[in-house]
């Protein structure tokens, strides 16, 4: 897309009142959906009263009414799962929009959710456990009738993995494969769960800060329910940037295109600006855990996209000496094998295929 609609989008979302002439909403419209931030644009339009195409803004409202209904019977499964895991006390934090479009974590404590209904979906829902409880997650999850598997939209069907690719994506990743289980229902078809139990793309990655980190979690209050266990702020924050630096480093997410997602991005960006976590409490956790560089990366990215966010002062106490790795994508199912970023990350998100932006580093003779 043209970068001055992507920065058009970007503006939206800063609360500004930007002009744009001869827009294609083909063109947009179709990057809101994919980057999952309709919804929430959508909220942005109506508060600040902009003017768009009468079909467009209808489209933008239909989608937001489909995501609040997702939003709404995503909840209720939530629920029942966390009542299981409380029951059985596993030690466990659901993650990413499990809590943003669900539970209060803002910093005033109140039940309200990150994200209003309708603006931010999760495709699945992702739990953080331990590897020793990953058997204890699995009998429930099967006893609440989730198979491992895939979803094939064509047969609108659940497709099991045989057992063989069940192992092997244990043993090559940080999570298992999804467990789903079909409902049916036009807004959700079916429930996905995700057992993470690695903060690295490595199944053996970052042991001692998972296990620091699930050692305190704390629970989110959830309107007119029980609340939900997950990452206190700072550790959030900090899952958050690592998940999002193992999707710009590894291959495999980057030719899926979900290196950068705008919706993964503004969700960092926002965490910010509403000073959830303090500057100073962030640098000293990341310090501890020795997270400084991915930090840096995922963090440079995101003020790259959203320049108004001020953390200059943070990437500088972040900064590595050696800027070499921002570039390079590693394929770790392909013995390590490197690739370089040829663009920069305004250029790669304005485009379909990342991976088109990618060149192979030559082994050295």
């Amino acid at each position: 897309m043209k970068k001055s609609a992507l920065r058009y989008i970007i503006q939206i979302f800063q609360g500004r009142r930007p002009a744009l002439r001869g827009a294609d909403w083909y063109e947009i419209l179709g990057f809101l959906e994919l980057n999952r931030v309709a919804g929430a644009f959508y909220r942005r339009l109506c508060e600040q009263n902009l003017p768009v195409p009468q079909a467009v803004e209808r489209r933008l409202r239909q989608i937001c009414d489909q995501q609040s209904e997702r939003n709404r019977l995503m909840g209720k499964w939530l629920a029942d799962l966390s009542e299981l895991l409380e029951f059985d006390r596993v030690n466990h934090a659901f993650l990413k929009g499990s809590i943003l479009s669900h539970a209060g974590i803002g910093a005033d404590g109140s039940a309200e959710p990150f994200y209003r209904a309708g603006e931010r979906i999760s495709n699945d829902i992702d739990v953080l456990v331990e590897p020793k409880d990953i058997g204890r997650v699995s009998r429930i999850l099967g006893e609440m009738g989730f198979v491992q598997g895939y979803y094939d939209y064509r047969m609108n069907a659940v497709v099991r993995l045989e057992r063989a690719e069940i192992l092997k994506r244990r043993m090559n990743r940080g999570e298992t494969a999804p467990f789903l289980l079909k409902l049916g229902h036009p807004s959700l078809p079916f429930v996905e769960v995700d057992v993470n139990f690695s903060l690295d793309y490595l199944p053996s990655g970052s042991g001692a800060l998972l296990r620091s980190m699930l050692a305190n979690t704390c629970i989110y209050p959830v309107k007119g329910g029980a609340g939900l266990r997950s990452l206190r702020p700072v550790d959030f924050l900090i899952h958050m940037i690592l998940h999002q630096y193992k999707e710009m480093l590894v291959y495999s997410m980057v030719i899926r295109n979900k290196d950068l997602e705008l919706y993964k991005l503004l969700d960092l960006y926002l965490f910010f600006k509403r000073g959830i976590v303090r500057e100073e409490e962030l640098c000293s956790r990341l310090s501890q855990a020795d997270m400084n560089k991915p930090a840096y990366l995922v963090l440079r990215a995101v003020n790259d996209v959203f320049e108004d966010l001020e953390i200059g002062g943070l990437l500088d106490r972040l900064r590595p000496g050696d800027l070499s790795y921002l570039r390079l994508v590693v394929d770790p199912e392909r013995k390590n094998k490197l690739y370089r970023w040829e663009n920069g990350v305004l250029e790669r998100l304005a485009l379909f295929d990342h991976s088109a932006c990618l060149s192979e580093v030559k082994a050295p003779q």
